[in-house]
């Protein structure tokens, strides 16, 4: 299944890229560059090349090749289950008589498309959660091997060879042309397909013989379900365990029903044991039967996974997001354009200099939906006036984030694991469907590192946390950091009546090195609309911006030359180091110098980590993209008696051997052990 990937931010990427166009001053960078050009740029532009000639080859096709009768896939579909499938997988009957005629149109237009070879490319964003067709379950992968070499640098999701796939298209009823946004090329390809799947939702949700169950806690199931605004077509595409990005526009759950004959695949290591005997939906690892059974869901906020199958089988998943605006940029000239000045905000007893908006009009969605979280985390935090925060910076994303706990704060994993630990050999293992709350609650010492303008801090403190130990070295974000952290003057003399928290401040940046010293820390380049970039500073070993000329910048909102500045670093392990003991919860977000943090000795011995039960990191798959090596750190935690797990576990870029990180986004990581002591 799919239950919806929105297309990712790509701001960061493209200034990456642009830099990386600079010719650098020595022979060292200059063949680095080249490399990450062969590596990484080039294969990056080749496969958005080979998706715009894939789209001009299915257009071809489709104006040129009659349907095919449905008939004669099910032959085929049948011919390779007898000489692939092993004798103890088991594919259910199916008689088109058996089928429900609600569903026939429909499997009969999916079975056309599918046979006849026109099933669009899946995209990147969507396939980080699908996997590898060469070790997925459908009948048809064997064909995949010895078409994709592992010595390909070009890392990309090789479904099409085996018939597998996904691609969503929109309800042309309903959908919105704000903002000129183009219909999905599959509303272009299928239109009889397009017609057919909405107003089988339609039908569904209207069906007294088969009506939809529900897996939410909270749905209204009394009230008929409005239309969604898209659905998500899928072909024998297994899914790994993960949360959709985004939230729900209105309805917020998705519904999702599977077609086709397929049955269930007996797995080494995985559960075949599902609702409905293979290719079920495990929702919070309660296994639900969705063959021609439709189930509504949370996809939003319930991690959900397909279970083990063989056979054919398709699957429908309808939804309505919340989609983004157009962001809004501000002119350089006069004319009309939105004054800005620095100026003195004032909340409680803070004094912060920071650049505000004259015109209320011109603050982004993202600085809307901070105001939002932060007047809801004051409640949750009265010990404290509300958080500070920089508009038309990054900083509402950091606030976005963390602090939306209705949707999925990026440093808690709640719920089941899935069949995650797939690369874990170290003994036990958590089985399908194990239940976790991985969250600084209940942690009295939390270790903050790269603890930016304060939000993580103030979150874990609003969690119950006793003490927090927080990391920053940029000198801008610590001011903030230091205001928000600062309790309302009439509660700091009282810490026994009310929750206040003791938070350490500490200016320096953390590293792998065993003693303290010196680095250099870069700030990183403002976006191309003028937001100013302040979460991407970075020790300059790490960082991915050079200075350029400033006729080669793509705007002139940006700087050419950047800020440089000398800051205290201190490794993380060790006598001196910054886990000291008591901490048992860290968050580790410190772009790029967690790479060689988690490569280190240290890193894989128990003993490294003191107390340590729980860490969250981001890794910075956006400065080191060969996922071999992450496996290493992986290995190395493992080692230090962690269970790792991450969304896209078990992904076909996870397994597959010398991948490139395809994708723009880093990796959210979490690890989870018992301390010995305990």
């Amino acid at each position: 299944i799919f239950e919806h990937v929105d297309m990712e931010e790509e701001d960061d990427w493209l200034d990456y890229l642009r830099d990386l166009l600079v010719q650098r001053r020595n022979v060292v960078e200059e063949k680095k560059w080249l490399m990450e050009m062969r590596d990484v740029v080039t294969p990056r532009i080749k496969a958005q090349l080979d998706q715009i000639a894939h789209d001009d080859l299915l257009r071809s096709v489709v104006e040129t090749t009659a349907p095919t009768n449905s008939n004669s896939v099910v032959a085929d579909t049948n011919d390779l289950q007898d000489a692939n499938i092993p004798k103890d997988d088991r594919v259910k009957e199916e008689d088109d008589d058996n089928i429900l005629p609600l569903y026939m149109e429909t499997l009969t237009l999916l079975r056309n498309i599918s046979n006849s070879g026109q099933w669009p490319k899946t995209s990147m964003a969507r396939s980080r959660v699908i996997r590898s067709p060469a070790t997925a379950t459908s009948a048809t992968a064997n064909s995949v091997v010895a078409s994709s070499p592992s010595s390909s640098s070009t890392s990309t999701f090789k479904g099409q060879l085996s018939h597998c796939g996904s691609f969503t298209v929109v309800n042309e009823n309903i959908w919105s042309t704000e903002d000129d946004r183009p219909l999905p090329l599959g509303n272009t390809l299928f239109p009889d397909l397009v017609k057919s799947v909405f107003q089988l939702e339609s039908k569904i949700v209207r069906s007294s013989s088969s009506p939809p169950t529900s897996a939410a806690d909270d749905a209204d199931m009394t009230t008929i379900r409005p239309p969604s605004t898209h659905c998500a077509i899928n072909c024998n595409a297994e899914f790994t365990p993960h949360v959709d990005n985004g939230r729900g526009q209105g309805q917020s759950l998705s519904m999702i029903v599977a077609l086709g004959k397929f049955g269930q695949k007996s797995v080494a290591g995985r559960s075949s044991d599902g609702g409905g005997g293979g290719g079920g939906l495990f929702v919070e690892g309660t296994a639900y039967d969705i063959r021609y059974n439709p189930l509504v869901f949370d996809g939003w906020r319930q991690r959900h996974w397909t279970e083990p199958f063989v056979g054919e089988r398709f699957s429908l998943v309808w939804f309505t997001p919340e989609l983004k605006k157009k962001k809004k940029t501000i002119s350089s000239d006069n004319n009309g354009a939105v004054e800005k000045k620095m100026g003195e905000v004032k909340s409680g007893d803070h004094d912060v200099s920071i650049e505000i908006q004259q015109d209320s009009s011109w603050k982004r969605d993202e600085d809307l939906r901070a105001e939002e979280l932060v007047q809801a985390h004051a409640l949750q935090l009265p010990s404290y006036p509300p958080l500070l925060f920089r508009y038309n910076s990054t900083d509402a994303l950091v606030i976005n984030e963390i602090l939306d706990v209705d949707g999925k704060s990026a440093y808690e994993w709640k719920g089941a694991l899935g069949n995650c630990f797939t690369k874990d050999d170290s003994g036990s293992k958590p089985s399908n469907g194990t239940m976790v709350d991985f969250s600084p609650r209940g942690h009295n010492c939390v270790l903050d590192i790269g603890a930016h303008i304060g939000v993580f801090t103030r979150y874990a403190l609003a969690s119950g946390c006793n003490r927090v130990i927080a990391y920053e070295p940029e000198e801008d974000n610590l001011d903030l950091l230091r205001q928000n952290t600062k309790p309302k003057k009439d509660l700091q003399k009282d810490n026994e009546r009310n929750h206040v928290g003791k938070i350490e401040i500490r200016n320096s940046a953390v590293v792998a090195s065993s003693q303290n010293g010196f680095g250099t820390l870069v700030r990183a380049r403002s976006r191309n609309d003028g937001t100013s970039n302040t979460w991407r500073h970075s020790l300059e070993e790490y960082s991915q911006y050079v200075d350029r000329e400033a006729s080669s910048l793509p705007s002139q909102l940006q700087e050419a030359t950047l800020t440089r500045s000398r800051v205290k670093t201190i490794p993380l392990f060790g006598n001196d180091g910054a886990i000291v003991p008591g901490v048992t919860f860290v968050k580790l977000d410190c772009e790029g110098a967690e790479i060689d943090i988690l490569l280190s000795p240290n890193a894989r011995e128990y003993k490294s980590w003191r107390d340590v039960t729980h860490l969250v990191f981001e890794w910075s798959f956006t400065k080191e993209k060969r996922v071999d090596v992450f496996h290493r750190a992986q290995k190395n935690l493992q080692d230090a008696g962690f269970h790792v797990f991450y969304d896209g576990q078990g992904s076909w870029w996870d397994t597959e051997p010398n991948v490139i990180w395809p994708f723009h986004s880093d990796l959210v990581v979490y690890a989870m052990r018992t301390n010995k002591s305990s």
